[in-house]
């Protein structure tokens, strides 16, 4: 099964939109863009969904499918479950009250935080990485890192945990207390509440493909409604379905997905890295090094920042993070029962999930001698490249056009640098212009040429 196979995507280009204005194939840390015809292309067995795309482009032309709000009211017993990152948009003239009171107005019946899981989670987090003796343990907690882990450094994927997320777990929960409460199956429909690209694409089901939620709502458009609820001075404060839950969470646990939220919950040698070119330069530092064997557990999150930097929240992640760390200082400490004994109990044979799967990004096709010819074309085609990475032959860096052009999806005059300097005059006067900005050097063949 190849990687396009195995992974859902999320992330489309509004090819109608786009300007070919080559910010994404920048930004992209694996490489996925293309400008093809003037337009974005994305090649998805490569992407992991990360968002970065979504967030430079200048016209909205990237955006996050999501299910049709009202398709909520599918169902009798509505649930959303939401990230404390959804709180930490609001500015804290807004208290929590209020928020889910505009929620229940939206026509939610029940609001579950997604945090209410995290004891259950930390416990069981906790056990593990003190009786492993393969370090370091990975957290699975971000779905981009998890999918950056299997494409780029598959040799990792057997130290990515395979306990579930508070996500898995909260649904499950949720789901189990409002089968209690006396609703049908076919009566319950829980909504997830994503800040990211990645959760969107992975949310509904877990690794071993079982459906736990109904629908995923992006976080940006769920705020911008119930911003127009709150700004409209309907606040209608009765305490509703969930309420009491949220004064549970711990303020430990409502900082779980923030940056060294996970890491510093636990005692040991713990490292937390934010910010997709971070993870990506630390794993390939350590790998070298073997450092990495130093290090107990490992909190990688894709976006600065935690889940506050996710790719659908609409404030700005220092902001945001700063007014949920404020509204935490007025919280209810929490008494850590935001589940019962039963529910624990029963939990304790449903956190695991399977384990992740290798889906190693593959640069050709072919056996080893076959692409080892392939990466040798490749060299020799770099040399004679200027090594700007300018984007203008619309793949994102010389070594990827060069990459590119063996395989057949880009001809070698698509760089017009190399171009120029191909023309019978040797580029006559435009050549002469080039060489006065980036110097002689740039445009000769050089098999030790960087950039």
């Amino acid at each position: 099964m190849t990687a396009c196979e195995a992974f859902r995507h999320s992330l489309t280009v509004d090819t109608e939109a786009c300007v070919g204005c080559a910010h994404c194939i920048r930004r992209c840390p694996t490489k996925a863009l293309r400008i093809r015809s003037g337009r974005a292309s994305l090649r998805k067995d490569w992407c992991v969904d990360c968002g970065e795309c979504l967030k430079v482009c200048p016209v909205g032309a990237i955006y996050v499918q999501q299910d049709d709000f009202d398709r909520i009211f599918d169902f009798a017993c509505r649930a959303v479950i939401f990230p404390a990152a959804f709180l930490g948009q609001f500015p804290e003239t807004y208290s929590e009250a209020e928020i889910m009171a505009a929620l229940r107005a939206l026509g939610f019946t029940h609001a579950f935080p997604v945090e209410m899981s995290v004891g259950i989670i930390r416990e069981r987090m906790a056990a593990e990485i003190a009786a492993n003796a393969d370090k370091p343990l990975v957290s699975s907690l971000c779905p981009a890192v998890v999918r950056l882990i299997q494409t780029k450094f598959p040799d990792l994927v057997d130290r990515i945990m395979t306990l579930r997320t508070p996500v898995e777990t909260t649904a499950i929960l949720s789901r189990r207390r409002l089968l209690a409460e006396g609703y049908a199956a076919t009566e319950i429909g829980i909504f997830y509440v994503t800040p990211c690209a990645a959760k969107v694409a992975t949310g509904k089901e877990d690794r071993d493909g079982t459906r736990l939620v109904d629908g995923m709502l992006n976080l940006d458009s769920l705020y911008n409604r119930v911003c127009r609820i709150l700004g409209s001075g309907r606040r209608a404060l009765a305490p509703g379905a969930g309420d009491e839950i949220l004064s549970c969470v711990s303020r430990r646990d409502m900082a779980w997905s923030l940056t060294s939220g996970e890491a510093s919950a636990f005692g040991g040698r713990c490292l937390a890295v934010d910010g997709i070119d971070n993870v990506k330069d630390f794993l390939e530092r350590t790998e070298a090094t073997g450092e990495l064997h130093e290090v107990d557990f490992l909190e990688l999150r894709a976006c600065n920042r935690g889940c506050m930097g996710g790719s659908l929240t609409p404030v700005n992640r220092f902001l945001a993070e700063q007014r949920l760390r404020s509204r935490l200082l007025t919280h209810p400490d929490g008494t850590d029962e935001t589940t019962t004994p039963e529910e624990r109990l029963a939990m304790r044979g449903n956190m695991r999930v399977g384990k992740v799967r290798p889906m190693t990004k593959l640069l050709y096709n072919g056996g080893i001698e076959e692409v080892l010819r392939s990466m040798d074309a490749a060299q020799r085609i770099r040399q004679s490249l200027p090594g700007l990475d300018c984007g203008a032959c619309g793949s994102p860096t010389c070594e990827s056009l060069s990459h590119d052009i063996v395989r057949g999806e880009a001809l070698a005059s698509d760089c017009i640098f190399a171009h120029i300097a191909s023309e019978p005059d040797g580029g006559g006067d435009a050549m002469n212009r080039l060489e006065r900005v980036w110097g002689c050097e740039r445009f000769r063949r050089d098999p030790k040429k960087q950039g």
